[in-house]
């Protein structure tokens, strides 16, 4: 698969690509698209079917041209996929991220020359100072920041990554799990002051474009019990209402913790064939085999930790959900203030 596509919000893209025969030693170069061949989801909307329905031939390789309209989402999938009876040429995905909008994967637009400056720059920079300081204050001593006399600063990378560890299983540093969980969350707000549901809630936070977070996890901490609960999102809207998809044990209101994870629910995964999997966290303590509730579980695809694929809260019966494809193995990390957990980074397999 190629790398990623940067294209402008809500202009229209081509995309440029190749095409392998089925054994994927060489090109394929005499293909032709058919009506259903190319599909595209939006923002882990719904699939959809392309507006132009078919791809271009360039001689070794294909294009294909994206509408405005298509253009209109933050990130698109798009699926080349030969539906004919005998298939002339392997699957293709194509990865297409947009810049240039406030509702765009990346806001800033490339195709600006220079930035204004703002007559307001040093009270934004002491603001980012008076922030960077805070945060300073709440890692490990000695891990980032070297005495004056180099004494704890040998200036090695090791030294870095030695502090980027403990900030991950250091969680006493913080001052509660809930900040850490923050740091680890796409929108970290609450529910307003409007009617919420049990399959519903507004918050005060949060893209105002509908499907702006459409597929991605939803946890909500009631305030009363600090009871944690995560769910799917199927609809979002202009409004910041987010439609679970099923019902929560309780009806948030007003000052509830919301949290929208920055993994989103894995469209692709579903696609192949992923499946629901559980993961269960338990006390093995004095109490053992009890769940332990509002652990952040996360998955990722190496034994290092570095590249995460999925992430969520656990339950009241210490129970998170993960959609993922069955016979892959995946390694579990787990954080949750006051709590070691021996088994951290251990390797699971999805059925």
């Amino acid at each position: 698969m190629q790398g990623v596509h940067l294209r402008k919000y809500g202009v229209q893209a081509t995309i440029d690509f190749e095409l392998y025969e089925v054994d994927g030693v060489d090109l394929r170069v005499d293909a032709a698209s058919a009506t259903g061949d190319i599909n595209l989801v939006r923002d882990g909307a719904v699939e959809e079917e392309l507006d132009a329905d078919a791809f271009v031939d360039e001689g070794r390789s294909y294009s294909l041209v994206l509408s405005a309209a298509e253009m209109n989402a933050a990130r698109i999938i798009v699926y080349v996929i030969d539906q004919s009876g005998t298939k002339v040429w392997l699957d293709k995905v194509l990865i297409v991220e947009t810049y240039g909008n406030a509702s765009a994967q990346h806001a800033f637009d490339l195709d600006t020359a220079s930035v204004a400056q703002s007559a307001n720059n040093e009270t934004r920079l002491a603001t980012i100072e008076a922030d960077t300081n805070e945060i300073q204050g709440k890692l490990p001593a000695n891990k980032f920041m070297g005495s004056s006399d180099g004494a704890d600063d040998d200036g090695t990378l090791s030294t870095i990554a030695t502090g980027v560890a403990a900030v991950l299983v250091d969680t006493a540093a913080m001052d509660t799990g809930a900040e850490l969980l923050g740091l680890l969350a796409s929108v970290d707000t609450t529910a307003t002051g409007a009617t919420h549901a049990t399959t519903y809630v507004t918050l005060t936070a949060g893209k105002a474009s509908n499907d702006a977070y459409n597929g991605m996890m939803i946890s909500v901490t009631d305030a009363d019990d600090n009871n944690t609960e995560t769910r799917r999102i199927e609809d979002w809207t202009s409004g910041r209402k987010a439609t679970f998809d099923r019902a929560m044990s309780f009806t948030p209101v007003s000052g509830d913790v919301v949290r929208i994870w920055t993994v989103p629910y894995d469209k692709m995964a579903a696609v192949a064939g992923g499946s629901a999997n559980t993961y269960i966290v338990n006390d093995t303590g004095a109490g053992g085999g009890t769940g332990i509730a509002d652990v952040h579980v996360w998955l990722t695809a190496d034994s290092a930790g570095a590249r995460i694929v999925a992430s969520g809260v656990t339950d009241s019966n210490g129970e998170v959900i993960f959609y993922l494809d069955a016979g892959t193995t995946y390694y579990v990390w787990m954080a949750k203030s006051g709590y070691t957990f021996s088994d951290t980074g251990e390797a699971w397999t999805a059925t």
